[in-house]
């Protein structure tokens, strides 16, 4: 780990003394993920605490855009209306006297912004702003206090151009960027600046203010992990990489994956009991059937007692499909987490956003992600009749692997598809292990499907499995295909 910059050290510790920085616990964000860090600016309320903010800012400022390239600074309400005004400050020590606006969240109606009956951007700026006019044309750096999804950000663009045309925002300046990913599971940072074509640089960020507590203030292993369980779910690709955080293969090489779709928990023990010691009985997948009759902890306890070093893989059939509500998708995860569960799979066909929440809550919650998109049945994709794009797939798929993914569920009876998969998700640049279903019933032979899925490959097995008469006979017969 390099040095942290003097400057950037200096900052971060004004940040823990005036109580700016708080760590440990659990932070309600405006995006409603539970941070265990918070950047509350607002708490510098002291000549002290702002004289050394607006330092800052200036210098990153002024580190951003040139001198002449911005007549002023507008602040994003309500927080800038506290630091703003020292940021102007902070520039005017360093001899760049600049104006200083932001806005109100409830608009003006008396004195000069009395109602005319008319909705100019004139009467809107009478109403509206704070500090100095903004006139068309503008050139104006943006400075906010922290960046998590962007949504602040692109709300103050709309209301910048309803208040004057031709408004030109040179640059957005951050004191934290918090290094995370949006709810389309891109980098926030990287998308907003794309989208606005506006360059977004922050004096610190979230890998500094955790590189600082580390070898500095030595923080309880806790609030450590806290930070990494965080930087896993929601970090960006570069936060991630930054910090060696990879999700890691559920099951190591081949094996084969009983699918426990089954309602009777004897028949669950005698399974457990009949191949819980094979090397090449990779784990258990449990489904609804099993867990919601008799109860998750109790079904993953009893794997645990005869398989006690096989992993427990929980299929909700097709879990992570609802709306994308980070409270539902976080009491999933503790469900799952609490029974025991070490891993998860889900089919996230309604969409981006509900992928990024559940998959972001489970990770944070310290469980093993796979995705799956393709299934086996008959009319899944338009091509077949189905309902589902043809193109569906491969975007689950690309979006699961940025998002840190390595572990995917797909089609056993379709080789041609697997390996399509392989090649789209090693061009992503991971290594992916493949979990496939749909053999023997479906139509799958797990030897030729074996051929396409690569190194790490684990064909789940059911029905012929769940009925077979002698259990292990079956298993080792099911394994030697591998």
């Amino acid at each position: 780990m390099a040095p942290l910059e003097p400057y950037k050290a200096e900052f971060i510790q004004r940040l823990l003394d005036a109580d700016v920085l708080k760590i440990g616990g659990s932070y309600e964000l405006k995006s409603k993920r539970l941070s265990p860090y918070f950047v509350k600016l607002d708490r510098v309320d002291d000549g002290r605490g702002l004289h050394a903010l607006g330092d800052a800012y200036a210098d990153a400022i002024l580190t951003a855009v040139s001198e002449s390239s911005f007549e002023g600074v507008v602040g994003i309400p309500e927080k800038a209306h506290t630091f703003g005004p020292a940021i102007v400050l902070g520039l005017e020590r360093r001899g760049v006297n600049k104006t200083y606006s932001s806005w109100r969240t409830v608009p003006k109606t008396y004195g000069d912004a009395t109602s005319t009956g008319q909705r100019t951007k004139e009467q809107m700026q009478k109403e509206y702003v704070l500090g100095a006019p903004i006139p068309n044309g503008s050139r104006l750096v943006l400075v906010d206090d922290v960046m998590t999804a962007g949504d602040a950000k692109n709300k103050a663009l709309e209301m910048l151009h309803s208040l004057a045309d031709n408004v030109e925002i040179r640059a957005l300046v951050i004191a934290a960027d918090r290094q995370e990913i949006d709810e389309y599971g891109e980098n926030a940072i990287a998308a907003f600046s794309c989208r606005n074509n506006i360059p977004v640089s922050s004096v610190i960020t979230a890998s500094d203010i955790f590189d600082y507590l580390m070898t500095d203030r030595h923080i309880p292993a806790a609030d450590a992990d806290g930070f990494m369980n965080y930087f896993r779910a929601w970090g960006t690709k570069e936060l991630r990489q930054h910090h060696n955080l990879s999700n890691e293969p559920v099951i190591q090489g081949r094996s084969v994956v009983p699918a426990c779709d089954i309602d009777s928990i004897e028949r669950f023990e005698e399974i457990l009991k009949a191949t819980g010691d094979m090397d090449k009985i990779g784990g258990y997948k449990i489904g609804f059937d099993l867990g919601l009759r008799y109860g998750l902890p109790r079904v993953v306890e009893l794997a645990k007692k005869h398989a006690p070093t096989k992993p427990i893989i929980y299929d909700h059939q097709k879990g992570g499909t609802d709306i994308a509500d980070l409270a539902m998708a976080r009491r999933f995860a503790r469900m799952a987490k609490d029974a025991g569960v070490d891993a998860v799979i889900f089919f996230p066909q309604s969409g981006p956003v509900t992928q990024t929440a559940w998959t972001g809550e489970a990770l944070q919650a310290g469980l093993e992600i796979i995705i799956g998109a393709h299934m086996t049945h008959k009319a899944y994709l338009a091509r077949e009749g189905g309902y589902l794009r043809d193109e569906a797939p491969s975007e689950m798929y690309t979006r699961a692997a940025q998002q840190g993914i390595t572990n995917f569920v797909v089609p056993g009876n379709n080789p041609e598809a697997v390996r399509t998969y392989y090649a789209l998700l090693a061009g992503q640049g991971i290594n992916p292990i493949f979990f496939a279903p749909g053999f023997i019933a479906q139509g799958g032979a797990i030897s030729e499907t074996g051929k396409a899925a690569g190194e790490n490959f684990h064909a789940i097995v059911g029905r012929d499995l769940m009925n077979a008469t002698d259990i292990r006979a079956k298993a080792l017969e099911l394994t030697s295909q591998l």
